[in-house]
């Protein structure tokens, strides 16, 4: 683990963990606790750790090998907050994952999407209906994009990123 304050800089947290559905609570409990440092809008401190839950997940259903980077920042020039997940994952899964982001960017109502997703997963357990993505779009106004390389025709490094607008 990284941690980095000093009078030049923002405040950033670098993680490294294996994909672990256990360090789900212990990430969200540190992120909250990490953001309350700098960032005394409560609301917002909540947006962020629901980002991060999400992300994390997402990251840990779809990773393909065992680990996951995990930074957070906030930028205060921006007057944002920043999380990135970074993982190893199926390049299928990857393309699925930027489908969805596209379809984010392009909705014109957010809330619409989210709904239609919820509805999506309560019908099909199985389909990956994209509600968490959906979820930190509309009810957290964020922002989401990945980038990925791939690795070889199966396998592919893909970083996600959402910022948080403070207020």
């Amino acid at each position: 683990m990284m941690i980095n304050y000093d009078n030049n800089k923002d405040g950033f947290v670098k993680l490294k963990f294996r994909s672990s559905w256990d360090y789900i609570p212990i990430t969200r409990e540190f992120v909250s606790n990490f953001l309350s440092v700098k960032v005394l809008d409560k609301y917002l401190i909540s947006n962020a750790t629901i980002v991060a839950e999400e992300l994390l997940e997402n990251a840990i259903r779809n990773s393909s090998y065992n680990g996951l980077d995990f930074q957070i920042l906030k930028d205060d020039k921006k007057n944002e907050v920043i999380i990135k997940i970074k993982n190893y994952s199926d390049t299928e899964k990857v393309e699925e994952l930027l489908s969805c982001i596209k379809e984010i960017d392009t909705t014109d109502n957010k809330l619409e999407l989210y709904i239609d997703k919820l509805k999506k997963s309560t019908k099909s357990r199985e389909e990956k209906s994209g509600i968490g993505l959906a979820r930190i779009a509309y009810e957290n106004n964020a922002s989401i994009y990945a980038t990925y390389q791939k690795i070889d025709h199966k396998m592919s490094l893909v970083e996600v990123v959402s910022s948080i607008k403070c207020n």
